[in-house]
């Protein structure tokens, strides 16, 4: 996986250069916005939501709207093919957000001592944004994922949901033909509905988000929302 720490020279690459390349989170803060009014709501009221496997521990089912309903979608799909979607997490509050940021980041000094704290920021920022920066989840458009088998049996991913692991990277080849055929599938349906993935996780798409807007090159339409829990 490539890193880019210039916005204008990662908006001028194409959808398939962006798979294999991570925008600095930094960056990805100085999209423009145009905010736009899709509330948070509670996925399991939307139509055909009952396509959908949730994780036993999710956190809570809050997600935007606009975002929910293209889940959903392909959710259906999956389901004439006798596969599922299990969610793991949808909206994520700021102080969740703060703790895990600082976990992570409290591992990450500890795995690379030999690290400045700028380094450090970056290698973070990978796979869980700064809570300074309308991380994706806190703006409610973004969701964690997986596919899953008639019977609700996790496929075969390359690596588990939350990994802090090169094999994570979206395009990572070194994981088994299962896995790489599951990534694809999964990857070309969110990709027919108009979500965005995130190069350093296979599990995370996004809709109206920061790294939305910059696959896309379109406007941010989501800022953050913090309902305090």
């Amino acid at each position: 996986m490539l890193v880019e720490k210039n916005l204008q020279k990662y908006l001028v690459l194409s959808h398939g250069e962006k798979l294999e390349t991570y925008l600095d989170e930094a960056q990805a803060n100085l999209l423009e916005t145009d905010f736009i009014d899709d509330p948070l709501v509670d996925i399991r009221t939307l139509k055909n939501a009952g396509c959908l496997i949730f994780d036993e521990n999710i956190p809570n089912y809050m997600i935007r709207k606009a975002l929910g309903e293209k889940i959903i979608q392909v959710a259906v799909i999956l389901k004439s093919l006798n596969l599922g979607l299990k969610i793991y997490e949808l909206y994520r509050s700021l102080t969740k957000q703060t703790l895990e940021f600082n976990q992570v980041k409290t591992d990450f000094i500890k795995k690379y001592p030999e690290l400045i704290e700028k380094q450090i920021w970056e290698k973070v920022t990978e796979f869980i944004a700064d809570p300074a920066l309308r991380p994706p989840h806190v703006t409610g458009g973004a969701v964690d994922l997986c596919l899953v088998d008639e019977h609700g049996l996790e496929l075969d991913m390359g690596t588990p949901m939350n990994s802090i692991d090169l094999k994570s990277y979206l395009t990572c080849k070194d994981i088994s033909l299962e896995a790489l055929t599951n990534r694809s599938l999964l990857l070309k349906l969110m990709l027919s509905v108009n979500l965005a993935p995130l190069p350093s996780e296979w599990w995370h798409y996004s809709f109206g988000e920061n790294y939305w807007a910059a696959f896309y090159n379109e406007k941010v339409l989501y800022d953050t929302i913090d309902l305090k829990a």
